[in-house]
């Protein structure tokens, strides 16, 4: 067999017995037909997006003349040992086990993927890291580690990427909704280049890690975050009706009775070459520089809320010059079946004066016009602290770029299509970030946010970070202050929040002890000083049982 390739035209022939064969036609024949994919990226359509009941097309580089976000300030994203925190709030949920376990076999290298697992769970519920463990040292063939001590210790030793995964152990009955979770996911967090949010119950294309570090980059924006409203698992490894349909979230309503505003189920997209530019944000993913949280940190002061949650905290990432993009593949799913624990996993506590609470301060943050205290006013500005809006685009340019307008809880239009950029000045408190500073930083973040928490513990007790005074959220704070030390990574973080109750009733029973000590001591001078002597055997018991001490 003799392969003769040219230079100006492909030839190929196949030399038998003397014979010249042709199979240029054969070979583009097996080609058109083993590509797939490939074939589909070469012969693309024109992208669009489903809106108004209709597709509508658009130009995705048409933007000659029109500003353009700020391109990476490096190219990290590019590199293999980049790392990945991977935020996972979970509640009572049997399938995060499995999640870990996707993340870390379908990484492309899962050195650098660390999770922060925060389980909310009850007595007797499935362990996200134990479970995970168990089944995957017995996938490998790995027995128990007997020299352990401690069982757990024996499930997680000799157990593959264990040492990668913090947890953050809660009880069940002291969760307050996806944002308080989220919030106390946070502190998890240490000095990783790229952080990703997902649900306790997910699956990937393999792979995941570079594709998304990869699609990331095409975003060309330092401050991009990928999000939506992922699909369901029977899609994996599909390239849905041949066309790269992918969902996009870009629409918001606003709840009967209490016009909260919320997402709008996806719409979808085709035929995408790169991330599409969108106006909300989903918590079930998302994707983006670890700066992007450490700037906009989950709100403690939201507890029982679940209508608002997202975008409020699309609002708080906009006008601090974050922007949202719709991924143009695939890559994350979500197991939107229940198994038979939907209800106990629905059942977080929804207390109807923390809810309240929780939407008069959404009220305030996005300048609802009925709202107790007014945006503008000191109050709104003390009351938020640093959960307000940023200073890089204002509530107005939001409304102008989303079509929401929650001051009078009305959509003005559908902002599902193509979108411009809107410019802000990047300012000198975002030139800190660098390759070479941001670890050092992040870590000083973290020590800060961590005294913090202990002054509030040891100090004032349940004053909230807001200066609002909001017992809730301090005790939260007080709670999470178990974190994982600044995320140093190779430590597996085995934390255990305890109760608040048990806490404080040890935290009396102390005191109780103390006294009374005091007190005996202080009877016991008392007693030398007038120059009793029955202070040995006998004064002790009698003192305690409240008898009188008779002098001999």
């Amino acid at each position: 067999m003799i392969h003769r390739w040219g230079h100006s035209a492909v030839m190929v022939e196949l030399r038998v017995a003397g014979m010249n064969i042709s199979v240029l036609p054969l070979l583009l024949l097996l080609l058109a037909s083993a590509s797939g994919e490939a074939q589909n990226e070469n012969s693309f359509g024109k992208a669009a997006v489903f809106m108004n009941g209709r597709w509508t097309q658009f130009d995705e580089n048409d933007d000659a003349g029109v500003p353009q976000p700020y391109p990476p300030k490096t190219d990290s994203w590019t590199l293999n040992d980049t790392s990945i925190m991977v935020s996972i709030s979970s509640f009572r949920d049997y399938r995060c086990p499995k999640t870990l376990y996707n993340l870390f076999t379908k990484a492309a290298n899962p050195d650098r993927v660390y999770a922060g697992v925060v389980q909310q769970n009850n007595a007797g519920d499935v362990d996200c890291l134990y479970d995970y463990c168990e089944k995957i040292k017995e996938e490998r063939g790995i027995g128990p580690d007997a020299s352990a001590a401690d069982p757990n210790l024996r499930i997680t030793q000799n157990c593959p990427h264990a040492d990668q995964v913090k947890m953050l152990r809660v009880q069940a009955e002291d969760a307050k909704g996806p944002t308080y979770g989220r919030y106390l996911g946070s502190y998890l967090v240490g000095d990783e280049e790229f952080c990703m949010q997902i649900d306790a119950h997910m699956d990937f294309e393999d792979h995941w890690d570079k594709q998304l570090l990869d699609m990331w980059g095409l975003a060309n924006n330092e401050y991009g975050v990928l999000t939506t409203y992922v699909p369901n698992l029977d899609q994996l490894h599909v390239n849905l009706n041949g066309r790269f349909e992918v969902p996009q979230v870009c629409r918001v309503t606003y709840t009967p009775g209490e016009k909260m505003v919320r997402n709008e189920q996806a719409t979808n997209c085709i035929w995408l070459r790169k991330p599409k530019l969108t106006s909300t944000w989903a918590a079930g993913f998302a994707f983006s520089k670890c700066h992007a949280d450490l700037k906009t940190p989950y709100d403690p002061h939201l507890p029982s809320l679940f209508d608002g949650e997202e975008y409020s905290k699309y609002a708080r990432l906009w006008t601090r010059g974050y922007d949202t993009y719709t991924p143009h593949r695939s890559v994350v799913y979500h197991d939107y079946t229940h198994g038979a624990t939907e209800k106990d996993a629905n059942a977080w506590s929804r207390k109807y004066r923390e809810l309240k609470h929780s939407h008069e301060r959404l009220r305030t943050l996005l300048g609802y016009s009925g709202a107790v205290v007014g945006r503008e006013t000191p109050a709104a500005a003390e009351m938020l602290g640093r959960w307000d809006l940023g200073k890089k685009r204002s509530l107005n340019q939001l409304i102008a770029f989303t079509g929401a307008d929650t001051r009078e809880t009305k959509v003005d239009f559908n902002s599902c299509g193509k979108l411009q950029w809107v410019p802000f000045d990047e300012g000198d408190d975002d030139d800190w970030y660098s390759e070479s500073t941001s670890a050092a930083r992040r870590r000083r973040s973290a020590k800060a946010e961590s005294a913090r928490v202990a002054s509030r513990l040891f100090g004032k007790g349940a004053r909230g970070e807001g200066e609002q005074g909001s017992g809730r959220g301090g005790e939260g704070s007080r709670q999470a202050r178990a974190w994982a030390g600044g995320g140093v990574h190779g430590l597996s973080e085995q934390l255990a929040i305890p109760r608040v109750s048990r806490a404080h009733l040890l935290w009396a029973l102390s005191i109780l002890i103390i006294a009374a000590v005091a007190s005996l001591l202080a009877a016991y001078r008392r007693e030398r000083g007038r120059g009793g002597t029955r202070m040995g055997r006998s004064f002790w018991p009698e003192f305690v049982m409240g008898k009188a001490v008779k002098r001999v």
